[in-house]
């Protein structure tokens, strides 16, 4: 995909600024049932070694994102639970967290429920078990899923549309947002994942002004992410849907990895080979 452009881009700059894919995880990057990814191994590597960074931007905790790098043979920044965590790429610095602690967000479902009987579940008070029924998970990665800093995704019962409603109202008033992504609403302080990367850019003293920004994702968590980029890719959510967007955007034929390598190509290639040609010598 990138390799034919010879290894112009060895830096973190292209062209005089830099690009980044900030993508979204489950039913993007990954499949959306089996969170497979081999696929897009190929496309990633030659991403990083074109100079373009690929910062994961999802509701995961970091502690799944961590393994998820393991396993690539990555090491790059991240943004996790939505825009409240963050991760620098740096080895050995520890999460940065943006949001209020896990345990308030805890404190306030129960409240919450306790006080008007609503049928939901959260990450934090499910075995591992429960949450490898809910999400298909291995149990090593549902446990990594229960390591939260500052977010719980919630899980409801169907038919629960109106008490799903007051419960969101509630939430609001005091203080709490909550996003939809594939299959639950993630609780947490009011952030959202543009918010978690523009963060993230003034930490690595990257300008926005000279960073093209490429955005991919499925789901209502996305959004701000799509908006805020210079790129956009949507991608079907599980129900074949597609998020709307007011702002010109791409929209990807089906989620996973082999779709998501495709449409990052077919995107960027374009870009990248420009500025090549404007950097030849004459």
């Amino acid at each position: 995909m990138f390799l034919a452009l010879g290894g112009r881009y060895n830096g973190r700059t292209v062209g005089g600024s830099c690009i980044i894919v900030a993508t979204d995880l489950d039913g993007t990057l990954l499949d959306a049932e089996s969170y497979a990814y081999d696929p897009a191994i190929s496309a990633l590597r030659e991403l990083a070694g074109a100079g373009v960074r690929t910062v994961f931007c999802s509701s995961k905790t970091a502690a799944e994102i961590e393994a998820l790098q393991a396993a690539l043979g990555m090491q790059e920044g991240f943004v996790a639970e939505n825009g409240a965590v963050l991760s620098d790429g740096v080895a050995g610095h520890p999460p940065i967290l943006r949001g209020r602690p896990v345990d308030a967000v805890d404190a306030a479902l129960a409240a919450l429920r306790d006080a008007h009987d609503f049928p939901c579940q959260w990450f934090g008070e499910m075995t591992v078990a429960r949450i490898c029924e809910l999400t298909g998970l291995t149990p090593e990665d549902a446990a990594l899923a229960r390591k939260r800093l500052c977010t719980e995704p919630v899980w409801w019962p169907p038919d629960c549309g109106q008490q799903r409603a007051r419960w969101r109202e509630l939430l609001a008033a005091d203080g709490w947002q909550t996003l939809r992504g594939g299959r639950f609403e993630t609780v947490g302080s009011a952030m959202d994942k543009a918010e978690g990367l523009a963060a993230l850019l003034e930490i690595w003293g990257i300008e926005r002004s000279q960073c093209r920004i490429v955005a991919a994702g499925d789901s209502e968590n996305d959004r701000t992410l799509l908006q805020a980029a210079d790129d956009a890719i949507v991608f079907p959510a599980r129900d074949g849907r597609y998020l709307k967007l007011k702002r010109p955007h791409r929209r990807a034929p089906a989620a996973g990895p082999s779709c998501w390598a495709r449409e990052i190509g077919e995107l960027l290639m374009p870009i990248l080979e420009s500025r090549a040609s404007m950097r030849r010598p004459e």
